[in-house]
C-alpha cells in the first residue's frame, strides 16, 4: 500500500509540475532545462547520499548509461520546445506515449510477462492519441496522413510525441541497466550524466546568454514548478523501494488528467470534442497496457 500511496504522490506532484511549468516556459527552453535539471539532480544525490552506496558500473552499464543520458536530455529539450509551443494538456499525454514504444519492445527483449488486454491498448492508444493531436478532424485526409498530421496537428504536438519516443528509447535502457546497478542507482547516474550534457554549452558560451534569468514573478512560477518536481522525484525514487516499474508506472501515466483538468481551470485551455474522447481513450490505454 505504501508504494500505491508514493506513486499516487507522484502522479499529483507531476500533474502539479507540468501545469506550473507552462508559466515559466516563456523563460526558454534551455533556461528551464537548467534549473530542472540542477534541483533534480541535487534531490537525488542528497537522496542517494543517504540511502545507497555508490559504486561503479560495468563497462556495458556505463555505455548504457551514457546513451540513456544522451537521449534523455534531448527528450527532455524537446519537451520544454513542445511547451512553449503548444498547449500543456495535449503535449504532456503525447509524452506519455513512450508506454507504446518501451513495453511491447520490453515482451520480446526482456521477458516481461503480457497478456491479451496488452495487446488491445495499442490501437486504443493510437486511435486517442490521434483524435487528441488533431485539432480540425473534419479537414483530415488519411491518403495524405503525413502532410495533414503535420497542418492539423495541435501545436507542439509532434515534438512531444518525438519527446515520447525518446523517453521510450530512455525506458528501455532503464530497463536494461537496472538489471546490473539497480534502480535507484540508475536514477542518480542518469540524472546526473544529464546534467553533464545540460552545462556542455557553458562551456563555448557565457551563462548570461544561454539562461534567461527569472523575474519576480518567474522566480514564483519557477519555484512551485521545481518544488512539485522535488516532490515528484523523492516520491518516484521511494516508490521504486516497493513497487515494480510497471506498476508503478500504471499508477502515474494517469497524471496528464490532472494537468487537463488545471489547465482548463487555469490556463483556459479548450479543445473540441473528439480531442477530449481522444485524451480519454490514449489515457485508458496507457493504464492497460502496463496491466
Amino acid at each position: 500500500m505504501t508504494g500505491e500511496i508514493l506513486a499516487g504522490i507522484v502522479l499529483l506532484a507531476l500533474g502539479f509540475h507540468t501545469f506550473f511549468l507552462k508559466k515559466t516556459i516563456k523563460l526558454g527552453a534551455y533556461t528551464n532545462l537548467f534549473f530542472h535539471q540542477l534541483i533534480g539532480t541535487l534531490t537525488l544525490l542528497v537522496v542517494g547520499l543517504f540511502t545507497l552506496s555508490f559504486k561503479m558500473p560495468n563497462n556495458l552499464a556505463v555505455a548504457s548509461l551514457l546513451v540513456m543520458s544522451l537521449v534523455g536530455v534531448a527528450g527532455l529539450y524537446l519537451f520544454y520546445q513542445a511547451v512553449a509551443r503548444g498547449s500543456v494538456s495535449v503535449v504532456f499525454l503525447a509524452i506519455f506515449a513512450f508506454v507504446l514504444i518501451s513495453t511491447p519492445v520490453s515482451w520480446v527483449l526482456f521477458g516481461v510477462s503480457h497478456k491479451i488486454i496488452n495487446y488491445l491498448a495499442v490501437p486504443l492508444i493510437l486511435v486517442g492519441l490521434l483524435l487528441s493531436l488533431i485539432r480540425d478532424i473534419g479537414g483530415f485526409r488519411p491518403k495524405l496522413f503525413s502532410k495533414h498530421l503535420v497542418s492539423h496537428s495541435e501545436p507542439g504536438a509532434l515534438l512531444a510525441l518525438a519527446a515520447g519516443a525518446l523517453a521510450g528509447i530512455y525506458r528501455l535502457g532503464f530497463y536494461f541497466t537496472v538489471r546490473s546497478a539497480g534502480v535507484h542507482r540508475t536514477l542518480v547516474y542518469t540524472s546526473l550524466i544529464i546534467l553533464l550534457f545540460v552545462l556542455f554549452p557553458l562551456l563555448s558560451r557565457p551563462f548570461k546568454r544561454l539562461v534567461t534569468m527569472p523575474d519576480k514573478n518567474s522566480w514564483r512560477w519557477l519555484g512551485l514548478s521545481m518544488a512539485s518536481l522535488v516532490i515528484a522525484l523523492i516520491s518516484l525514487y521511494f516508490t521504486f523501494a516497493h513497487l515494480l516499474i510497471d506498476k508503478a508506472f500504471k499508477i502515474i501515466v494517469v497524471a496528464p488528467l490532472l494537468t487537463l483538468l488545471l489547465a482548463g481551470i487555469f490556463l483556459k485551455e479548450r479543445f473540441k470534442i473528439h480531442q477530449y474522447i481522444g485524451i480519454l481513450l490514449a489515457l485508458a490505454g496507457y493504464v492497460m497496457i502496463l496491466i
